[in-house]
């Protein structure tokens, strides 16, 4: 049944605002497969870019939601209060024509009042709720007792931020057990008769890696893998990773000229103050902060051109502009930064119009933006205005120590999230409280300086706060600054994330096993190791050949499995010869076929004395190669007959090898550089039971990128 969207809540939701027809789709396609899939066992997911309007388009589905069967919905939030309150003024807002005709509800869950009457409760209820340990008890206890029938209603659970606290894991002895927040939301899906989930994110690596299968032992009852992946619209004006890594490459553009290199040493200098090292009374000259001191400059510079540009336009709003600098988490390293950038304004405040060393400093940062601005074919003043205006802007210039959640509550917009450009030049210094959640708007400088021995994905796009909707002519004095080492791991990141959208968007991504970019050298990981110690990562490597099977498989001596191995002789018969042709035969098969002869080889197989073998997984794998070897699908297939390996070596290990590495090495070279299935009939030797089987291996081409995906 087609999703209705002339119901009475999206009507009044959509009444006076432009719902974008891709986030209507978007949303609509979300919601139908909430009501067709079974995500009551595992959720659905909302994949965004960063600051992209993930929440508009979570809003618009949860609206759809309510009038195509939904009863209520439980929206977690990142466990900020601020960003609590603002959701659910956010929502308040949003709904507010549905609310005022007694249609929804919204309340935050520790202010839900406990006695409301029966009227309002049979409403359509939106409660947020703070992922955090009391926020989640009186949830629990609103279900439990003041509110019971709700656990009878048809129930959406939007998890906003959904990798941050909603899944992670410890160590408690040998064991691997939930952490608290993930065990508390667990319970709130047990407590609920009819609930779907929908996760919302725009790092959603550790989902995708989570296990399909929870293990009892860690204390989950429901699966967090995400079923079903629609990825969110980006509307015009959004400025993301392609801006920043992919457009800035390109000769003779503006955007090449964006990044700014800093040198290793100098962020050490910004890391904490050392005076045997630099002397802060020397900070307009001293070449240990050139780069931190330029690019405040050209900062208040490019502002003021944007400035000088909307006042000649005759604009009815003239903006105001915001710089982030983001190096470290220590909160003495914010304090050392904002006391650096604070001396380096009020030095060239003091410094009079004709000082050369302001002239230099303007003349600089004016050849640089000046170059931009010609390339983006837009105007800009002259060096003596520059001049000037930059001693203009030092008057309008503050600096805000952002790195707790009430200086964020201070400065962040209730409603639209964002946060506040009190001054008409911003300079904000904080570290991880600056990221998900929070939205800084017009951003034209990004000071970037985390810099940990391994990368991880999610956390550093999440720090790419210089993301978002921006005006074209802000790009043009847009600067970014970090290390070249940063900056390249950043750049991989982007590719990373980058192939796993359109992998999603082109449909290559097999439905439930979800394949992510690594990188070989170590550098980059999807996420924190404590979000996957439930799983069993596996890594795909270029030329390098897979073995499926567990050690100490034995063969079932059932009709089932017999009937499984005649199954297989039978679908090769044609192609590949009978079970007297030795071989090697070589040939081609739907990757779909390929997949069926694995199930039954999992069929015909006794892993009673082994970890088991997930074939789910490994078809998936088979799938996704084929997927992107542009022939329609197809994998090569190679058949080798007469083996008779005993199932323990000499040394006493468990065999694990079914063929020579020379016959594999043929079949490489044989099936060429395409995605390969090697499979061998086995006249089982000493120690196996005595019926005949098939042992699988694949052979990943020398093209395919390295990437690492889940197991059972």
């Amino acid at each position: 049944m087609p999703i209705d969207s002339n119901g009475r809540i999206f009507t009044a939701f959509s009444r006076g605002r432009v719902v974008e027809p891709a986030t209507l789709d978007c949303a609509s396609a979300a919601v139908d497969s909430l009501l067709t899939v079974s995500t009551a066992a595992e959720p659905g997911l909302l994949f965004g870019k960063v600051q992209s309007g993930k929440t508009r388009t979570f809003i618009t589905a949860l609206a759809l939601a309510f009038d195509n069967g939904f009863d209520v919905s439980i929206v977690f939030t990142k466990g900020v209060k601020v960003l609590t309150q603002q959701t659910v003024a956010r929502l308040i807002q949003e709904f507010r024509t549905a609310v005022d005709q007694d249609l929804v509800q919204v309340f935050e869950v520790m202010s839900m009042p406990e006695n409301l009457p029966p009227a309002l409760v049979s409403q359509k209820l939106v409660i947020v709720c703070k992922k955090e340990d009391d926020n989640i008890k009186r949830l629990h206890s609103l279900l439990d007792s003041k509110y019971p029938e709700l656990k009878s209603r048809r129930c959406l659970i939007i998890d906003d931020e959904a990798d941050f606290a909603s899944i992670g894991y410890r160590r408690d002895g040998g064991a691997v057990v939930t952490a608290v927040i993930p065990s508390k939301i667990d319970r709130v899906r047990q407590l609920l008769n009819r609930v779907a989930v929908l996760q919302v994110t725009a790092t959603p690596y550790s989902l995708y890696l989570q296990p399909s299968v929870v293990p009892l032992a860690t204390g989950l009852t429901q699966p967090v893998r995400p079923a079903f992946t629609k990825v969110v619209p980006s509307g015009p004006g959004y400025v993301g990773g392609d801006v920043y890594f992919e457009r800035s490459q390109r000769q003779g553009s503006f955007e090449e000229l964006f990044y700014v290199p800093v040198p290793l040493g100098e962020m050490d200098v910004l890391r904490r103050e050392d005076p045997a090292r630099f002397n802060i009374e020397e900070c307009v000259t001293s070449r240990e902060v050139d780069s931190f001191r330029r690019s405040i400059v050209t900062f208040l510079l490019g502002g003021f051109i944007r400035r000088w540009q909307e006042r000649r336009a005759n604009a009815p709003k003239i903006p105001r502009f915001a710089f982030i600098v983001h190096s470290e988490t220590a909160r003495a390293s914010h304090l050392w930064q904002v006391r650096l950038a604070e001396r380096i304004r009020d030095d060239l405040r003091r410094l009079g119009r004709d000082d050369p060393r302001l002239q230099e400093l303007v003349q600089l940062a004016h050849d640089d933006l000046g170059e931009s601005i010609r390339r983006a074919g837009l105007e800009a003043p002259e060096l003596g205005e520059s001049i000037a205006g930059v001693r203009e802007a030092l008057d309008s210039f503050m600096v805000h120590k952002v790195n707790s959640e009430s200086q964020v509550q201070r400065l962040l917009n209730p409603v639209n999230g964002e946060l506040d450009l009190v001054a008409h030049y911003n300079l904000f210094v904080g570290g991880n409280i600056l990221d998900r959640g929070v939205t800084v708007p017009s951003v034209i400088g990004f000071f970037y300086g985390r810099r940990p021995a391994i990368s991880q994905q999610d956390t550093v796009l999440q720090h790419c706060r210089m993301y978002g909707y921006r005006a074209a002519s802000d790009l043009a004095v847009t600067r970014f600054y970090t290390t070249p080492g940063i900056y390249a791991s950043m750049q991989t990141i982007h590719e990373f994330d980058t192939a796993l959208r359109s992998d999603i968007e082109a449909n290559r991504q097999p439905r439930g096993v979800y394949f992510l970019r690594t990188d070989s050298r170590g550098r980059v990981r999807p996420c924190g190791p404590q979000k996957v110690l439930a799983s069993h990562i596996e890594a795909v490597a270029p030329g390098s050949q897979k073995l499926l099977l567990p050690l100490r498989f034995d063969v079932r001596e059932d009709l089932g499995g017999l009937r499984a191995t005649e199954w297989i002789d039978r679908q090769l018969l044609d192609q590949f010869g009978g079970p007297d042709d030795l071989g090697p035969r070589y040939g081609n098969m739907a990757a779909a076929d390929a997949g069926a002869i694995l199930e039954q080889i999992r069929r015909s197989l006794d892993f009673s004395q082994t970890t088991g073998w997930d074939v789910r997984g490994h078809v998936a794998l088979l799938t996704y190669l084929a997927s992107h070897d542009g022939r329609a699908r197809s994998v090569s297939v190679s058949v080798i007959r007469g083996a008779s390996q005993p199932r323990v070596r000499p040394d006493g290990r468990p065999q694990n090898y079914f063929v020579y590495q020379r016959e594999v090495d043929e079949a490489r070279t044989a099936l060429g550089n395409r995605p390969g299935l090697l499979l061998v009939r086995q006249t089982p030797g000493a120690g196996f039971r005595p019926h005949p089987f098939w042992w699988p291996m694949l052979l990943i081409p020398d093209t395919v990128l390295p990437h690492v995906f889940a197991l059972n």
